[in-house]
């Protein structure tokens, strides 16, 4: 394997992991927790690892997104990065009716449900509770169009300014705009990072994962101490999530060596978007549909239930995916060219 392939299959496997965390997240506050509220044994584990992936999920999940449209956002090309501001706005927009639509057949309420028709409006060119990722990634990209010209060290200054705003206010801000806020770091981070990280993994990388952990469990460690200024809590926790982007991004550099699990990780890695948008409608069925949610939580089986759960949303999302490709409704995971600038539009 060449160390350009293994690059590009690392890339794609950090973000297969990082959103199938976001999806283990869900699954198990709102399915796993509930139906299992005092774990045993050995099935305490699993709120154990969502608690430990809170540092990395998101913000590797948000790293490797600057990193893959880093050429686009940093190109003089203007409507490139207009395309792709574009491109997620519409996403948010078709997929805030899509939950809308489908939160009138709930009985049960779920995380993220739209309860109304101004619920839905507002939601179409503002942030929501769970398509935030989506609408920041569109928001993030048109601002760049404007920051490109300034010096990146003033850029990430700005973004990390903003990060600690939200992390200081968020009692006071709505809290579909904290998200945004806190971690646009670090997909500013992987605008500017991608030649860093790559070069920085081109070798010894067994070494420099030892080295990160060691540091990860110090900073973590620091981070938790009480007492600590506010300001300085929040960088080190930005700190804290750096180390653990870099920490994950050598682990899977090594694991991607072999082959199959490569391939395999590509293959949902590529596939982000499906899974990140499919995924809260198919949770809605477990919490509102008896007969599936007790298929996936039964009795003895409670160490199970969370791979259960995840192997439900992953693959359902993915198979929504293929049926919508094949009967031709690929405009709910693509824009219609006609809506991006002609310059940027396929040829």
């Amino acid at each position: 394997m060449t160390s350009a392939s293994t690059r590009i299959l690392w890339i794609d496997a950090a973000r297969a992991f990082a959103v199938l965390a976001v999806l283990l997240m869900h699954y198990q506050a709102y399915v796993g927790g509930p139906a299992n509220p005092a774990p045993e044994g050995l099935e305490r584990i699993w709120p154990w690892i969502v608690t430990q992936l809170g540092p990395v999920r998101m913000p590797l999940l948000l790293f490797m997104s600057g990193l893959l449209a880093s050429s686009r956002l940093l190109s003089t090309n203007k409507a490139a990065a207009a395309a792709r501001g574009i491109s997620s706005f519409y996403l948010n927009a078709v997929w805030t009716t899509i939950y809308f639509i489908a939160g009138l057949f709930l009985t049960a309420p779920g995380p993220g449900q739209i309860d109304s028709v101004a619920d839905w409006a507002r939601q179409l060119v503002t942030p929501g509770s769970n398509l935030w990722f989506v609408w920041a990634l569109g928001f993030w990209a048109i601002a760049f169009i404007f920051l490109r010209p300034l010096p990146p060290v003033l850029v990430l200054a700005l973004f990390v300014a903003a990060g600690i705003f939200g992390d200081l206010a968020r009692s006071s801000l709505p809290s579909r705009l904290v998200p945004v806020l806190i971690y646009g770091t670090f997909f500013a981070l992987g605008v500017y990072g991608k030649k860093y990280m790559l070069d920085f993994l081109r070798s010894h990388v067994v070494a420099k994962a030892i080295v990160l952990g060691t540091i990860y469990a110090l900073v973590h460690r620091v981070a938790q101490v009480d007492g600590t200024d506010r300001v300085l809590r929040s960088l080190l926790i930005d700190l804290r999530s750096m180390l653990a982007i870099m920490l994950f991004a050598s682990v899977f550099v090594l694991l991607v060596r072999w082959a199959p699990l490569g391939r395999f990780l590509a293959i949902i890695g590529q596939r982000t978007l499906p899974l990140f948008v499919c995924h809260l409608p198919l949770l809605w069925t477990v919490i509102n549909i008896a007969p599936l949610r007790e298929m996936l939580t039964l009795p003895h089986l409670e160490l199970a239930w969370p791979l259960l759960g995840l192997a439900y949303l992953a693959g359902g999302s993915l198979a929504i995916h293929w049926i919508a490709r094949k009967i031709g409704a690929r405009h709910l995971f693509d824009v219609p060219q006609v809506l991006l600038p002609r310059s940027a539009r396929k040829k």
